[in-house]
């Protein structure tokens, strides 16, 4: 029976893991204070595995920034796990990892997970997100042959800790910068505030990560500069400071070679709501996205692939 329930202490355990190439002991008490990104698989040395492992290994140092920490776990051996540690990736192998990879060998952390299938003694597809006080947050779980996306355990992890820190709520879809709804607004009327839900910088490597996953590419280096050229644009030509730029790009302007133009900018306008200066709903918020085209003095520039 499944110990791992949402909102309560995620199961306690200790296990023998691959560690930078060595075995090791760890525990989840060892990550009291951090949040911890839990994820099993079912095999090594298989198809859809190593793509999970992989992927999540590479991002990690964006993980690492969020103060998070990553662990994958199988019912396979911790030699197993070196084995397939030690083969190279053109051979079906991870090749060298930045995650822990932990040794279920005996089945009871899958079990107390709920990811157990019994019948083949593997593990199911699961993942966890625990907070820094060791309280399970979220669990997705997977059938075999479906593996997860690193860009969305991303998010999610954004949008907790940004509940964690501000006691608003996120819709759905949320990303950071978007949205938010303050609980216990009177029915029929949302109370949203936008704002920054992590630093710049963090907000900006999600974004970069977020479009290599759309477009198949980055942005290139000319790219920060560029929105904030845009931004001062937009400022100049609305007239107000309160500009949002939006840095989704379209798929025409990829296929152009143009890397570093944001597809629209989004502006935020406040407007009176009625004469009565007492009024606590004086003012409202108008939002518009408008169209990067629009602004006819700003020029594009198109960036070498090599810069």
């Amino acid at each position: 029976m499944s110990k791992a329930v949402i909102g309560k202490p995620a199961p306690a355990f200790t296990a023998t893991a691959v560690v930078d190439g060595d075995f090791k002991s760890i525990s989840l008490s060892d990550y009291k204070g951090k949040y911890v990104v839990l994820f099993f698989y079912p095999m090594d040395f298989t198809f859809v595995c190593p793509t999970e492992i992989i992927a999540f290994s590479e991002h990690v140092g964006e993980f690492k920034k969020l103060g998070v920490e990553v662990l994958a776990a199988s019912t396979d051996s911790q030699f197993s796990h070196l084995a397939w540690i030690n083969t190279p990736r053109k051979q079906g192998g991870l090749g060298e990892m930045k995650i822990p990879i932990i040794s279920d060998n005996n089945h009871q952390i899958s079990r107390d997970y709920g990811v157990l299938k019994e019948d083949d003694g593997i593990a199911y597809r699961g993942l966890f997100i625990i907070d820094p006080k060791g309280i399970l947050r979220q669990i997705t779980i997977n059938d075999l042959p479906v593996g997860r996306s690193v860009t969305e355990t991303l998010r999610l992890v954004l949008a907790f800790q940004f509940v964690d820190k501000h006691g608003e709520v996120c819709p759905a879809g949320w990303t950071p910068g978007a949205d938010t709804i303050k609980p216990g607004a009177k029915k029929g009327r949302q109370d949203r505030k936008s704002r920054s839900a992590m630093s710049e910088v963090v907000t900006r490597e999600y974004t970069i990560n977020l479009h290599k996953r759309i477009f198949g590419v980055g942005f290139k280096n000319r790219a920060p500069r560029a929105v904030d050229e845009v931004r001062k644009f937009a400022e100049q030509q609305m007239g107000t400071k309160d500009v949002r730029v939006d840095t989704r790009l379209n798929k025409f302007l990829w296929s152009k070679g143009i890397r570093n133009v944001p597809y629209r900018v989004r502006v935020r306008l406040s407007r009176r709501r009625n004469d009565d200066e007492d009024s606590p709903y004086k003012l409202y918020t108008l939002v518009t996205h408008v169209p990067v085209t629009s602004f006819k003095k700003l020029t594009t520039v198109n960036v070498d692939s090599e810069e």
